[in-house]
């Protein structure tokens, strides 16, 4: 495919979308270096470009760089907002950045388009849905307050009487049974 776009580029130099194509081919072949220079000579010819534009923003996504990634797909979106793999994309990242609320509406999105366009990969979004809704949850839920017990019962003879961890002055033994009996004169 590459070796036949690069023939039909011989002929028609000013196709942004042969550029954009073979783009994704060297992406898909893992030659990012080649794939950006199509990419980015596509843009020079029409900067909306959709799939030069998408692999750009690809490029971005697999360099981490969010924000970067973000403004590329958007782009993108603005010319095809029926592309499936963008919202797929931006949910993505907005899960990576940790706002599991943004990242589930375009996930929704992507879904949508997929079940639309009956796209086998509907499920595979389904699965995000719910591993988002799932994280979401645990958002809402905080963590319990660890129980620190602040005031200790004397047992025995002195019972009914509280003594608070303030009280207990250094060299105190804290945690050990009592030793003293009740008035009952049995073993605590």
């Amino acid at each position: 495919a590459i070796d036949k776009l690069g023939f039909a580029l011989a002929l028609l130099p000013q196709n942004s979308e042969y550029y954009a194509v073979r783009g994704l081919c060297y992406l898909e072949d893992g030659i990012n270096a080649k794939a950006q220079s199509d990419f980015e000579q596509a843009l020079r010819i029409h900067d909306g470009e959709v799939l030069a534009n998408y692999g750009m923003g690809i490029l971005a996504y697999q360099g981490k760089a969010w924000d970067e990634a973000i403004t590329w797909f958007n782009k993108a979106r603005a010319v095809n907002p029926m592309q499936v793999e963008i919202p797929y994309y931006l949910a993505l990242i907005h899960h990576r950045q940790q706002d599991n609320r943004t990242a589930i509406t375009y996930m929704e999105q992507a879904q949508q388009l997929m079940t639309d366009a009956k796209d086998k990969r509907q499920a595979d979004a389904k699965r995000w849905i719910r591993e988002f809704e799932k994280l979401i949850r645990q958002e809402k839920m905080p963590d319990p307050e660890p129980m620190i017990q602040t005031e200790l019962p004397i047992r025995g003879a002195a019972s009914g009487t509280r003594v608070s961890q303030d009280t207990l002055g250094p060299g105190s033994i804290t945690g050990l049974p009592a030793s003293t009996t009740d008035d009952n004169n049995e073993a605590s």
